[in-house]
């Protein structure tokens, strides 16, 4: 095998495993003897011709690790129900040469037709299951919730998990925390040591993948929840990714697509997964942007279940890059405004423009008022930010005239935008693009903004 082609191999093997390594699974139809298994619940050749997405077309993809089920049953039959432990949307947009994947955390709440009741969406597999329509259900839920079409799935359990890490040759990480929690129900034991550097092979990596708490509780401030699994799962895909990117990851490239041949269901057709595969090798990893669904985890109250509350509004720029805008992350960027326009107003009129319009945090928006001090021009600096996000920030922030600087550590934010007189007309004549949202302290929404899914985002637990 030629050097060239090594490489395109490893390219196709790292864009695909990127966009599926989160749940342990990995990729390509790169031989004609190797097609993956069709899920029992559907097919590709159900799907009408007009509902299939053309290559060149955006697509969503979603992406679904599911657990086991009741230890010692069948998987993924009807007595035995699978809950999904990993739910994550790709978004591939051909347009912008980009790719976004989108976790969404097990405990989302989001309203069952099938249940007529609000559930985790963890459980709309499982409940799905009973009715030979687990990946359906699934698929129709995350279609509500997040307002979008979903074109394909791709579905693996931790069988497939352990057998594609252990293709590979196993997967070196070093453990970001200390890890010990065992379930033996589950016949499951968790054991790693802060700082440790491990090499885990496909039991191991399923250990640190599923961790959320230790048996003697709180670990940190996202403990018990799925944010630390989450967390968790990001490191692990950099490390994956690296792995895979290596030259010796060569070798193994056919026993990787026969250990997950059988184990991988999708509704793609294996030709589309070619053209798909050789499609995103030509992207780099350095344009798959990783994010996570934001919301809240209101105080848990006895009786009741612990869910985790999606706010549309804390997500527009996810959002916008589910439905083909470029993404770039702005609810943790620091921002500051100094307002040296003749018009005291328009600084908090700006921020209502970036917290309602844009996602920015409000809580990250620092306004400062310097009326002794007028200028003419607006600018605005940007702190360590790559260039190419340069014609999306001046819309953000309503100016033309942007300068970007490297990002030290005597430098608290990532944008500082000087406001001159050039932009009162500009930002009060400006019309939002989204209904006004305010959030109180604890993060409800004061105004009762419904989600995409149905329900009232400030409404009590089920």
């Amino acid at each position: 095998m030629n050097s060239k082609w090594g490489r395109v191999l490893r390219n196709i093997l790292v864009i695909m495993m990127v966009i599926i390594g989160s749940i342990g699974s990995a990729v390509t139809y790169l031989y004609s003897g190797f097609v993956f298994k069709t899920d029992v619940y559907g097919s590709s050749d159900t799907k009408k011709e007009e509902d299939i997405p053309k290559i060149t077309d955006p697509v969503n993809i979603l992406i679904a690790g599911v657990d086991i089920g009741t230890p010692g049953g069948e998987s993924g039959s009807e007595s035995n129900p699978q809950r999904t432990d990993t739910i994550m949307v790709a978004h591939y947009e051909p347009s912008l040469d980009e790719m976004s994947v989108i976790s969404i955390p097990r405990d989302t709440k989001v309203y069952s037709k099938r249940q007529n009741c609000y559930i985790k969406i963890t459980e709309v597999h499982a409940y799905g299951d009973l009715h030979n329509s687990g990946i359906q259900d699934l698929e129709e839920a995350v279609e509500d919730l997040l307002g979008i079409n979903i074109n394909y799935y791709m579905k693996i359990d931790y069988s497939g998990f352990h057998k594609m890490i252990d293709a590979i040759g196993g997967v070196t990480v070093t453990i970001p925390q200390t890890m010990i929690y065992d379930d033996p129900v589950q016949d499951l034991h968790i054991n790693f040591t802060k700082g440790d550097v491990v090499t885990l092979n496909g039991q191991k990596a399923e250990e640190f993948f599923r961790w959320r708490k230790n048996n003697d509780g709180i670990a940190n401030e996202k403990d018990g929840g799925d944010l630390s699994r989450i967390d968790n799962q990001v490191v692990f895909i950099k490390a994956f990714i690296e792995k895979v990117a290596s030259s010796s990851i060569i070798t193994k490239i056919p026993g990787l697509i026969q250990s997950l041949s059988n184990v991988l269901y999708t509704n793609m057709d294996g030709d589309y997964i070619l053209k798909y595969a050789l499609n995103f090798a030509k992207l780099g990893v350095d344009k798959v942007q990783f994010a996570t669904l934001r919301g809240d985890t209101p105080p848990w109250k006895p009786g009741e279940a612990s869910y985790f509350i999606y706010y549309p509004e804390w997500n527009r720029d996810i959002l916008q890059a589910l439905n083909g805008k470029q993404f770039f992350s702005r609810y943790d960027k620091k921002v500051k405004i100094i307002n040296k326009s003749s018009d005291s107003g328009i600084g908090n009129k700006l921020k209502t423009i970036l917290v309602n319009d844009y996602s920015y945090n409000r809580y990250n928006i620092n306004i400062e008022n310097t009326s002794d001090d007028v200028a003419e021009n607006t600018s605005l600096d940007v702190y360590g930010i790559e260039e190419k996000y340069d014609n999306l920030l001046k819309d953000d922030f309503l100016t033309d005239v942007i300068k970007n600087n490297d990002k030290s550590e005597d430098i608290e934010y990532d944008m500082i935008i000087t406001l001159g007189n050039d932009s009162i007309n500009v930002i009060n004549n400006y019309n939002l693009k989204e209904k006004v949202v305010t959030t109180d302290s604890e993060g409800e929404t004061s105004n009762g903004y419904s989600n995409s899914s149905g329900y009232n985002s400030s409404s009590g637990n089920n």
